[in-house]
């Protein structure tokens, strides 16, 4: 864990993920060659793919993180809303007003599911910083693209759920990474793939 992270985060905040702590380099560097993999395939200008090239190793980085800590860094998720605001400004057709409307809509469902698994559980089975992320991921997809790109999430995280041990909670972020990432980078192929299911 790098200085500058160690100082945002309060010792009772970090708990053991599936991976062990060792793991955390490892881990940001297989997520980081997964992520990045996917911009290889993009037909896009050098500056878009060095945007989407800073932004895969942000969350590869969240990604390594929760599944070691069980935890999403601030400096991470918060930054993320922003720059896919800037992101569909700069390169996409959809609007700022859309993006913005987007992690509105996507962190409030987020406090809505947090406080709801609050009162069933009584205990923070939802963090905040899973908040935060699905913020991220309605700033990056827009609000239009919130029902498809939430389903492609939280199929991931019920396909982990299933690796996961009984008594362990899932590390919700890795689905919402991955299902944010291959939204921006795969939106062709995955509206393609749910018109052929019946």
């Amino acid at each position: 864990m790098f200085r500058f992270e160690r100082k945002t985060i309060l010792p009772e905040e970090l708990d053991q993920g599936p991976l062990p702590h060792r793991f955390l380099g490892h881990a940001w560097l297989i997520w980081s060659v997964a992520l990045l993999s996917c911009i290889y395939f993009l037909e896009v200008p050098a500056t878009q793919a060095l945007y989407l090239s800073i932004t895969a190793i942000i969350l590869a980085r969240l990604a390594a993180f929760d599944l070691c800590y069980f935890i999403l860094l601030n400096i991470y998720t918060l930054p993320l809303i922003p720059l896919g605001v800037l992101y569909h400004i700069l390169f996409t057709e959809i609007s700022a007003f859309q993006s913005f409307l987007g992690a509105l809509i996507a962190g409030g469902l987020g406090l809505m599911a947090a406080f709801i698994a609050y009162k069933l559980k009584g205990v923070e089975a939802f963090g905040m910083g899973d908040v935060k992320l699905m913020a991220a991921l309605g700033a990056w997809v827009g609000v239009t693209n919130l029902p498809l790109a939430f389903s492609v999430a939280f199929t991931l995280n019920l396909a982990l759920s299933f690796f996961t041990p009984r008594n362990q909670p899932i590390p919700f972020g890795v689905g919402l990474v991955v299902g944010l990432w291959l939204f921006v980078t795969l939106k062709a192929p995955i509206h393609t793939i749910l018109h052929l299911i019946p």
